[in-house]
């Protein structure tokens, strides 16, 4: 039943989009910060970094994610009623219905929370005194472009995994200059 319902499919696509939208995020918020302000206090980072993952991957990637599912599953669940002119609260279809927007919602706020906070590892050994912060935003976003480069092997393993990782790349690489030149402009 749940492969029918194509859940892992679904999972799969947001925990790749929504880490693509947290790991871009993340990239721009540090070159921003980074070009503007050339802080050498790593909270600095933290607190706009984490401050964006925490409301992308709680509120939209999970919260939001699990809300359109549920909807979505909903949906599927009244037509099946309506076509089959039976009620099926009780069934473990209706069962599965929930359990696919918990699932697929989890999958989501690994990718929106989970891939950030592992990009910006570095910055936490700054804290430590373990790293000067310059050098952890630098690896923060060298980290971050790796985890692109990584999803997109992982999204496009049944196609042409580099092509993909290399575009996904890309977009790292624009997000870290578009976020640098304008970090420029304003300071």
């Amino acid at each position: 039943m749940l492969k029918n319902l194509k859940i892992d499919e679904i999972a799969r696509r947001v925990f790749a989009t929504n880490g693509v939208d947290a790991l871009l995020s993340a990239i721009g918020v540090l070159s921003g910060t980074s070009s503007i302000s050339h802080s050498e206090n790593p909270n600095v980072y933290l607190g706009a970094v984490l401050g964006g993952a925490l409301s992308l991957g709680l509120l939209s990637g999970f919260l939001g994610v699990m809300i359109t599912e549920r909807s979505e599953r909903l949906k599927e669940l009244k037509e099946l009623e309506k076509s089959m002119m039976k009620k099926l609260d009780n069934t473990m279809y209706a069962r599965v219905v929930n359990y696919a927007s918990i699932y697929v919602a989890l999958w989501s706020l690994l990718g929106s929370l989970g891939l950030p906070l592992i990009a910006i590892t570095p910055l936490f050994l700054a804290l430590r005194g373990l790293l000067v912060t310059h050098q952890a935003v630098l690896w923060s976003l060298v980290m971050a472009h790796i985890e692109l480069f990584l999803l997109g092997l992982y999204i496009g393993k049944d196609t042409s995994p580099i092509r993909i990782a290399l575009q996904y790349l890309s977009l790292g690489i624009a997000a870290h200059i578009i976020a640098s030149m304008l970090g420029a402009i304003i300071s």
